[in-house]
C-alpha cells in the first residue's frame, strides 16, 4: 500500500524470511559464519535456541542458502511428525525414491548416507520449531546421525528451538541425543541501538536511501514495545509506516509509532505482553557459538 509513496522495491518489513533482507549485525552475520564453519569441519549436533519471534527462522533459512552447492540440506519446518513420516520427507528432500511405497523409507536414506561416506558426502539436516517434534522422531533423527566415517559424520544435524527446547533436551529418555550437542547458540533480543540499525538496513534493503526514516525517538519506542524481537519490530515498523502513509507524510513521528503499538497491541491477542517478558533478558547476549557443556 505505501510501498510506491515512500520508494520501496518491495515492502520492508514483511515478516515472511527472505535472505536478501538478512540483518547481519547483532551477531546474526557471525552465527551464520560460525554454524557453516562448524558444520563443514566439525562433527556432533548444533543446537540454536532463541524467544519466539527472535529471528531464528530467518537465520535457518540464510544457513540454508549459504550451504546451497556445498552439501545436500534437508529442512524439516513441521514438527508434528511421526518417525516414519520425517524418514520420509528426509529422503524427499535428498530426491530418494524407494521401489514401493511399502519400502522403509528410513533403510533408503540409510543407504543414501553409507554411499556418501565413501566419497566423502555430508548431509545436513535442519529441524526447526525442534522443541515440539515428539522425542520418538528426535530420536529417529538422531539415529541416523550414528553413522560415521572414522574421522568425519555422515550427516550434520542442527536443531533450530525455542528455549524449552532445553527442557525437551533434559528428559532422560533423550540423553543420547544431548550427549551429541556439541555446540549451542542462543539467539537473544536486539538491544535499542541494534533495532535502530535493523530498522535502517531493512530501509535500504527495500530501497529508499533515507536510512534515517526512522528518527532515533521513534526507533526507541519501537525497540521497547517490540522488546527487540525482530517479527515484533517488522510489525510495528509496518504499521509505522501506515500511520504516516494515512497522514499523507513522509516525515515519521513519535505519534505514529505510539498509534502503531497502540493499535497493533489492541489486535494481536497480547504478544506486547510476551514480548516485554523476553525483554527482561535483554541483557544476556547472543551467544555466537558456545562449545562444551549445554
Amino acid at each position: 500500500m505505501y510501498c510506491t509513496y515512500f520508494g520501496f522495491r518491495f515492502p520492508p518489513f514483511r515478516i515472511s524470511p527472505h535472505p536478501e533482507t538478512f540483518y547481519e549485525g547483532a551477531k546474526r552475520g557471525a552465527m551464520v559464519e560460525a554454524l557453516m564453519n562448524v558444520i563443514e569441519h566439525g562433527d556432533g549436533v548444533v543446537k540454536v535456541t532463541g524467544e519466539s519471534g527472535s529471528g531464528k527462522t530467518m537465520l535457518c533459512h540464510v544457513l540454508q542458502a549459504g550451504l546451497s552447492g556445498r552439501m545436500p540440506c534437508v529442512y524439516l519446518p513441521q514438527p508434528q511428525m511421526t518417525p516414519r513420516q520425517a524418514m520420509q520427507v528426509i529422503a524427499q528432500g535428498l530426491a530418494l525414491t524407494a521401489a514401493r511405497p511399502s519400502d522403509d523409507p528410513s533403510a533408503l536414506v540409510q543407504k543414501y548416507l553409507q554411499a556418501g561416506m565413501k566419497s566423502a558426502r555430508q548431509v545436513v539436516i535442519v529441524v526447526e520449531e525442534a522443541q515440539s517434534v515428539p522425542l520418538p522422531t528426535l530420536d529417529a533423527i538422531r539415529l541416523l546421525s550414528n553413522l560415521d566415517a572414522g574421522t568425519r559424520k555422515a550427516l550434520h544435524l542442527v536443531l533450530f528451538g525455542q528455549p524449552e527446547l532445553d527442557t525437551v533436551l533434559a528428559q532422560h529418555e533423550i540423553r543420547q541425543l544431548r550427549d551429541r550437542i556439541t555446540h549451542s547458540v542462543v539467539l537473544a533480543p536486539m538491544s535499542p541501538e541494534e533495532v535502530e540499525e535493523y530498522l535502517a538496513f531493512r530501509v535500504r534493503s527495500a530501497g529508499n536511501a533515507a536510512s534515517a526514516l526512522f528518527p532515533k525517538p521513534v526507533a526507541r519506542h519501537i525497540a521497547r514495545a517490540a522488546a527487540g524481537l525482530a517479527r515484533s519490530v517488522n510489525i510495528l515498523a509496518d504499521r509505522t509506516l501506515m500511520a504516516a502513509f494515512a497522514d499523507d507524510t513522509r516525515e515519521i513521528s513519535l505519534r505514529h509509532a505510539k498509534l502503531a503499538v497502540d493499535r497493533t497491541g489492541q489486535s494481536t491477542g497480547g504478544w506486547l505482553d510476551a514480548a516485554k517478558r523476553w525483554w527482561g533478558q535483554r541483557n544476556a547476549p547472543s551467544t555466537v557459538l558456545q562449545a562444551g557443556p549445554r
